[in-house]
């Protein structure tokens, strides 16, 4: 069971940086923004040696799930990074369509979900992130400014 907390949507500004919209997806189904920690590989620098591009690679195959493309194709992942003081935990800063988007709370979970069944990756933290502001036609890659007539 996935748990979310999210600020209100009123109560964002454009330029705010939303850091309490964090999951926990662990089998306790604990609650708020406590680290998840799982059983996995006991090789705790793993993670360290991801590049973001590697990460980036491994998230490919989560897609938007009203435009059946791949968040990374559509820019909308930011960054992809390990964090230094902790090996085994990546962190990912993401954005949105736009601050209503309806599949918000599922590309957040999703996102997280494909990085947790990474060998090497023991927690994954996901921030979304309002600046800079999406511009597809900026941030996307050719195929996806093809598909969506952006040109």
């Amino acid at each position: 069971m996935a748990v979310l907390n999210e600020k209100p949507k009123n109560d964002l500004k454009e330029a705010e940086t939303v850091t309490d919209h964090k999951t926990d997806l662990d089998s306790d189904s604990r609650i708020g923004n406590k680290t998840h920690e799982c059983e996995k590989s006991n090789d705790s620098n793993a993670a360290s040696t991801l590049t973001q591009k590697e990460l980036l690679e491994w998230l490919h195959p989560v897609e938007d799930p009203e435009l059946f493309l791949s968040l990374v194709d559509l820019g909308l992942i930011y960054e992809a990074q390990p964090l230094s003081d902790k090996s085994d935990h990546v962190h990912v800063k993401m954005t949105l369509t736009s601050p209503g988007c309806p599949a918000g709370d599922y590309l957040v979970t999703e996102v997280k979900k494909r990085l947790l069944e990474h060998e090497n990756i023991q927690d994954a933290s996901v921030e979304i992130v309002w600046e800079p502001k999406w511009d597809p036609a900026e941030m996307a890659s050719d195929e996806v400014k093809d598909r969506l007539g952006i040109w």
